[in-house]
């Protein structure tokens, strides 16, 4: 499995997610060398969408979300609730790219049931990228 990046390792959330979904998806052919900075990004923003949901059970406790004043005193959606949304819609196109959805593996799956014969690029591309698994 690739080693993590430096980002990855000074983050303990991240660096849990990396161990338990990486060794799963390096296992299955999916994660190889050429993924590690994307899959990094996975795990920094699962890490990331973690914080976000403690700071909104702090804010409930406080009784500052779902809401909070601007300056001119209004009420407003909690910038978390941006921040938690934004996170999320990363994390699931994240995910897909690496088949962490039915709809993205069972893409994958027919991807990889018509490629048919292969050229010499596309398996030397297969040695650097790993194949795409069938399921």
């Amino acid at each position: 499995m690739p080693t993590p990046p430096n980002k990855v390792l000074k983050n303990a959330l991240a660096l849990a997610e990396w161990k338990s979904m990486g060794s799963m998806l390096h296992k299955a052919g999916v994660l190889t060398l050429g993924d590690r900075q994307m899959f990094a990004n996975y795990c920094m923003e699962v890490a990331h969408l973690e914080l976000i949901e403690e700071k909104i059970l702090v804010a409930t406790r406080e009784g500052t979300f779902p809401f909070s004043i601007n300056a001119n005193g209004m009420s407003q959606n909690h910038s978390l609730i941006d921040a938690k949304q934004k996170s999320t819609k990363l994390i699931s196109e994240l995910a897909s790219a690496f088949g962490l959805s039915a709809s993205a593996r069972a893409r994958l799956s027919a991807n990889a049931q018509s490629q048919g014969a292969r050229t010499k690029a596309e398996k030397d591309e297969d040695d650097l990228l790993g194949p795409v698994p069938v399921n």
